[in-house]
């Protein structure tokens, strides 16, 4: 199990503490023997995420399912910058510890005695890497951290096999938990979609809250769509395991008027990253510059 090095109880800075390379786009802290492990799942990340964020210009007319996942063509642009911005790292501002210096994610590797490294997270939050063993990680909402739990290192990197779940009378059936949520590369993506949507992004804590059941998920309307991490995930898992079979959001038993009961507004599509505050926003619609994993 990681734990953190001796400290005065301050903020521990990745510098003094990774062995990732000098050139990673993320900052590790704390992950002593599972640095190297770190580095491979954020490299293995960055390096398929071009497919998926190239497959996004099919819109619904996608075969891994887009229209399931996020309804409509009018959004297309909106997931393609959350994902181009998890793929070029880009840094953001406004954040918690260190508001004026702009940051892409930063990942810290916590246990139960040593979160209060971290004094801006709140108790009652330290205790999720606790609960039952079962959090692998989670991200704090308007800090620059994604917080990984020792019970993340129980799960293996990616699928060792193809491994598509089936669709029946229009709904997902078989174990799409085991198929789609249970690598620790997919989680780390969810959490950096939690850190890319800023306050937008659905979580246990707002309104509807975030949704994980597959089903509940494709049932969702548009807007829920868009802010929910897990869309995202099963879209990456469908498009990376090429998962053919999916459900129309718009047939029974999902309800067409129900779903489009809240449009996702124009200001809202129009505004791929309005949620958080970009140092430099780029166009996903241009050639994107994406780093190759391989040069780390």
């Amino acid at each position: 199990m990681a734990s953190f090095p001796n400290s005065n109880r301050t903020l521990i800075r990745s510098s003094n503490i990774t062995n990732a390379p000098p050139d990673f786009p993320f900052a590790i802290e704390g992950c002593g023997d599972y640095t190297g492990n770190m580095v491979q799942i954020l490299s293995l990340a960055l390096s398929h995420l071009p497919l998926v964020i190239y497959d996004t210009r099919n819109g619904v007319r996608s075969p891994y399912g887009f229209k399931a996942w996020f309804k409509s063509d009018e959004v297309s642009t909106y997931v393609r910058q959350i994902l181009w911005s998890i793929a070029t790292a880009q840094t953001l501002k406004g954040l918690m510890p260190e508001p004026k210096i702009p940051t892409a994610p930063r990942f810290a590797c916590i246990t139960p005695a040593t979160i209060h490294l971290y004094s801006f997270l709140p108790p009652d939050w330290g205790l999720q890497c606790d609960m039952l063993g079962q959090v692998a990680s989670f991200y704090l909402g308007g800090s620059s951290y994604i917080f990984i739990c020792p019970y993340f290192w129980h799960f293996q990197v990616v699928p060792p096999r193809r491994n598509c779940p089936s669709v029946v009378r229009n709904e997902f059936r078989g174990d799409y938990h085991s198929n789609f949520a249970e690598f620790s590369m997919y989680i780390i993506i969810h959490e950096m979609v939690h850190f890319y949507l800023g306050t937008a992004s659905l979580s246990p804590q707002t309104k509807p809250p975030e949704t994980y059941p597959i089903n509940d998920v494709v049932a969702l309307n548009i807007e829920d769509s868009i802010h929910n991490p897990m869309n995202y995930q099963y879209y990456l898992a469908m498009v990376l395991q090429s998962c053919i079979a999916f459900p129309n959001p718009d047939r029974p038993p999902f309800s067409p008027v129900q779903r489009n009961g809240t449009e996702a507004g124009a200001t809202t599509i129009a505004s791929a990253i309005a949620t958080q505050s970009l140092t430099s926003v780029s166009n996903a619609d241009t050639e994107m510059d994406i780093p190759s994993a391989t040069t780390w």
